[in-house]
């Protein structure tokens, strides 16, 4: 089966943008790029383009010559700034910077990719919070096909923070098995020829 991913983000992308309509005045998502990495840059230009569809502010601050204290002076500011609702700072990172830092300096609730500790307890302890959008946009596409992951066995490649960890706490509140591979695995092909429905690398 293929899942089309493409399709359920334009049926989002149009119910969100009648949620949005429905505001007094429209979210504002603010993007911070600190390197010129193509890859960053084309992902945040794909943000920013979803966010104009459905109708959301977007700013986006591309400075390379921030330095950590700078990002993090930064990131109070747009914290302490009530006409901002969402900061995103783009990984990775320009060299020399500390992600926990940064990451622990966004306000929880303004924190959309999710990576504030705080956010991440919330989902390791099935808490309410604010999940990172690959892994919850992989749940809601396995949603959007009716396909029931209670009782399957789930194999996941790769343990990041990003996505494979956040990963392995979403299927298990869906009651699922799930086994996680990575670098140091053996035998990886028995593993994911073991799934029931989901792998990847991550």
């Amino acid at each position: 089966m293929i899942l089309d991913g493409k399709a359920l983000s334009i049926t989002r992308q149009d119910a969100l943008k009648k949620r949005v309509e429905a505001f007094s005045e429209p979210p504002h998502l603010v993007v911070i790029l600190t390197t010129e990495n193509p890859a960053s840059q084309t992902y945040v230009k794909a943000k920013e383009k979803a966010a104009q569809n459905v109708g959301i502010k977007s700013t986006i601050i591309h400075d390379t010559s921030l330095d950590e204290a700078g990002l993090l002076d930064t990131i109070q500011r747009l914290n302490n700034d009530p006409s901002v609702h969402g900061i995103l700072v783009q990984l990775p990172l320009k060299e020399g910077m500390n992600v926990d830092y940064v990451m622990e300096a966004i306000d929880p609730k303004k924190d959309v990719d999710g990576f504030h500790p705080l956010n991440v307890a919330a989902l390791f302890q099935h808490r309410k919070g604010l999940v990172p959008a690959t892994p919850r946009g992989i749940m809601m596409l396995l949603d959007a096909y009716a396909i029931e992951v209670a009782s399957k066995h789930v194999v996941i490649v790769g343990r990041s923070q990003i996505v494979g960890t956040p990963l392995i706490h979403l299927f298990l509140q869906k009651n699922a098995t799930v086994t996680v591979c990575h670098s140091k695995t053996e035998d990886l092909k028995s593993h994911t020829l073991s799934s029931g429905y989901f792998s990847g690398r991550h």
